[in-house]
């Protein structure tokens, strides 16, 4: 019981490493596993469950990991088949996945039959598990004929139920004992780490190649560092000097650049150079040290590279004689351009780190919205699609029809939400941000009954583009919002300095709603635009009472537009 104890801590030692550090290589984050499963797995003793674990979770895709685990399951369990069934935040499954017996395998009519609003529910309510063919269990319906006993196992994920593995076996007297529920229960939740990382990783790759496809305006870090690294050269009087930065989030390859004469010409001679200084790095001392740079006693002057910030940064190497670096002025001259190096380094990482921080934040606002409104009217419409092919077979045609048509509505609603929701992704702020106010005002009352007046200033305010797209963005969800909800013949959108900030006011003269009981379809969108304003260093305000209309005003600081000087 221990051991099983231990094994299903898996996850929880995992998630904590990845929720601690979420930008950790993925090599990392998959050694983080490897050991958390390797005291796990001490004195469990060889069985089919764990043997090549490693090469299962190195599995390239998420389907194959599944598949293959599941017939690991089936193989140590003794059953027939199993399925593997990923479930919604709404209790719907999403997908099977099967292993086993051909007369096992998942048909697509049982599928179909696993979202019908009465399978659901005998499912949720079911605390037995465990089922023989007869006894009106609904996972026997709809495909998988020759199945005599079924085993459910639910599987949790921080705390919510996300999947259900089934096992089938043409047996009647088939059991899962104690014992075996509890490793499978143990194997798969070391599976469940497995899929979530595998998402993880690839959502950060994604995110990296978003920052960096956005940095290729930008001058690259050698042409920038080249300059410095050749003053410190002439300065300390050497034949050649080289600067080597390992590979981190900014660097999928390590920097290693030279000038003048230098005798390492490959960054492997430097890369064993950064190890020996990480080695000695508490006993280092923060004057140079004239070390050899090559195994034939080859010497040079190397500077340990430390930010105050991100710890060790690299190494920087001069190639002269042991006197080239005597007296205290030459040294206090070369510690001054030291300085200006990693500063430069750490702007270039810092640079880095809130552009990572703004994709990051962008795209967990889209996945809420997304969540918010997108998913839930599926969700509705796959239950409702579910419910007319029931009352279709049972020849309910007029509560069939009208269920047709709210599905015609919900299908309508979305389809111009979604279209709105991609009109304001393509379109992006200008440097007048006046026009670009008239014309995002413009495209809403072109899709609505509605009248938007903006009241601008003569001059519009000379604010950062980044400033600017949060303030897009912000006003595109307020219009939407007022397009949607508010039951208004007529909006504005007013911009105006006061006490040395601007004032943005969009209003509208609907329906309203008291600020402490605000309705449940506008909590996301008001979350949206408040975290938006904090962005910016905006204050967010909302404004509204019963049948007297809303206003939302965002007061931004003249300081972000005074930062540009």
């Amino acid at each position: 019981m221990a051991v099983a104890w231990l094994i299903g801590g898996i996850g929880l030692c995992v998630l904590g490493v990845w929720g601690r550090w979420p930008r950790k290589r993925e090599k990392e984050v998959w050694e983080s596993v490897e050991g958390a499963k390797d005291v796990a797995l001490e004195g469990i003793g060889d069985n089919v469950l764990w043997q090549d674990l490693s090469d299962l979770l190195d599995t390239n895709d998420e389907e194959g990991l599944i598949r293959k685990a599941l017939e690991k399951a089936v193989a140590f369990s003794g059953a027939s088949g199993a399925t593997f069934i990923p479930l919604d935040e709404w209790n719907q499954p999403l997908r099977v996945y099967a292993a086993g017996e051909e007369t096992m395998v998942a048909s697509e009519g049982w599928e179909k039959s696993l979202a019908q609003p009465k399978v659901r529910l005998s499912c949720k309510q079911c605390q037995v598990y465990r089922a023989v063919v007869g006894q009106g269990c609904s996972l026997f319906q709809g495909g998988i004929s020759e199945a005599k006993v079924v085993e459910c196992l639910p599987l949790k994920y921080r705390g919510r139920t996300v999947v259900v593995v089934n096992f089938f076996s043409t047996q009647p007297d088939f059991r899962l004992g104690e014992e075996i529920r509890h490793a499978l229960e143990n194997f798969f939740s070391v599976i469940l780490v497995g899929l979530e990382l595998y998402r993880l990783k690839g959502r950060e790759t994604a995110i990296y190649s978003q920052v960096l496809g956005s940095r290729v305006r930008h001058p690259d870090l050698d042409s920038t560092l080249r300059p410095l690294v050749w003053r410190l050269m002439r300065v300390s009087g050497c034949e050649g000097a080289a600067l080597y930065l390992p590979k981190n989030e900014i660097r999928m390859l390590p920097t290693f650049l030279t000038v003048g004469h230098f005798p390492l010409t490959e960054p492997e001679g430097a890369r064993e150079v950064w190890s020996r200084v990480l080695r000695a790095a508490q006993a280092w001392p923060e004057r140079p040290q004239y070390i050899p740079l090559e195994p034939d006693g080859t010497q040079g002057w190397v500077f340990r590279l430390v930010s105050s910030q991100s710890g060790d940064l690299g190494v920087l190497m001069l190639y002269g004689p042991d006197s080239s670096l005597q007296g205290e002025a030459a040294l206090e001259r070369l510690g001054l351009l030291l300085d200006a190096l990693v500063y430069v380094i750490e702007t270039e990482q810092m640079n880095f780190d809130l552009a990572y921080r703004a994709v990051m934040q962008e795209r967990l606002r889209l996945a809420r919205e997304i969540h918010d409104g997108l998913a839930q009217t599926l969700a509705y419409l796959k239950l409702n699609a579910a419910q007319m092919i029931q009352l279709l077979n049972q020849e309910k045609h007029a509560r069939l029809e009208t269920l047709l048509h709210q599905h015609y509505q919900a299908l309508s609603e979305i389809y111009l939400e979604t279209r709105q929701v991609m009109d304001n992704l393509r379109f992006s702020p200008q440097e007048d941000m006046n026009a670009w106010i008239r014309q995002v005002a413009a495209n809403v009352a072109e899709g609505a009954d509605l009248q938007i007046e903006c009241i601008l200033p003569e001059k519009a305010p000379d604010l950062p583009l980044e400033v600017q797209a949060q303030i897009l963005r912000i006003i595109q969800e307020a219009l939407n919002n007022i397009r949607k909800h508010a039951h208004a013949s007529r909006a504005w959108i007013s911009l105006s300095s006061w006490n040395r900030d601007w004032v943005l006011e969009i209003g509208d003269n609907g329906v309203g709603f008291s600020p402490e009981d605000v309705p449940q379809f506008s909590q996301h969108g008001l979350r949206g635009m408040r975290e938006r304003a904090e962005l910016i260093g905006a204050e967010f305000q909302v404004i509204s009472r019963p049948y007297q209309g809303t206003i939302i005003r965002l007061q931004v600081p003249f300081r972000i537009e005074e930062s540009l000087v």
